[in-house]
């Protein structure tokens, strides 16, 4: 069943600055495109180009067989995430186009803003834990497809953990906090 299309009603102010964007995507007809590494590096790279030059980075990406989770984050006040997306949908479907024939996207995707309210640590565990739920493998760290582009996804994550130990993410409580394993 393919993820609903959503249209974007929010303003494009929205997905600019320093805040983070929960993103999920899905290939029309659920098509298992992103079965091996011949697929999915080439696609993380359009995707790091994206993030880079719209002045992003990505805390956490896993890329399903037939979707993909991500999370886009602004480095500065400029930055601008769903402009992020947009290219990094346009040139995988590009290159979609050249090497998996009949592959395209949906046409839209499904996005959510972070709130200063939510807990960060919550988006980054649910992206990573997909390859788990789907019972593709037991950790999430075994799943070759997940990763984060411009931080260390270790050092992120180890971050994450400190500053909902001690209340400073996004208003996170130890008792919301999910483990990573």
């Amino acid at each position: 069943m393919p993820i609903r299309e959503k249209t974007h009603r929010l303003d494009d102010s929205a997905y600019r600055g320093q805040r983070t964007v929960s993103f999920s995507a899905c290939i029309a007809r659920r098509s298992k495109v992103f079965s091996g590494p011949d697929r999915v590096d080439p696609v993380v790279e359009m995707l790091r180009v994206a993030v880079e030059d719209n002045s992003c980075f990505v805390p956490a990406y896993c890329f399903m067989p037939d979707h993909v989770h991500l999370l886009i984050s602004g480095r500065l006040p400029t930055s601008d995430i769903k402009r992020a997306m947009d290219a990094f949908k346009y040139e995988s479907g590009h290159w979609f186009l050249r090497n998996a024939a009949g592959v395209e996207w949906q046409r839209n995707y499904y996005d959510h803003v972070i709130r200063h309210t939510e807990s960060l640590s919550n988006h980054v565990v649910y992206t990573l834990n997909n390859p788990v739920r789907a019972g593709l493998v037991d950790h999430w760290n075994d799943y070759p497809f997940s990763g984060s582009i411009g931080v260390d996804l270790v050092e992120y994550l180890r971050d994450l953990e400190e500053s909902v130990k001690f209340g400073g993410l996004h208003g996170g409580s130890e008792r919301r906090r999910r483990k990573f394993d």
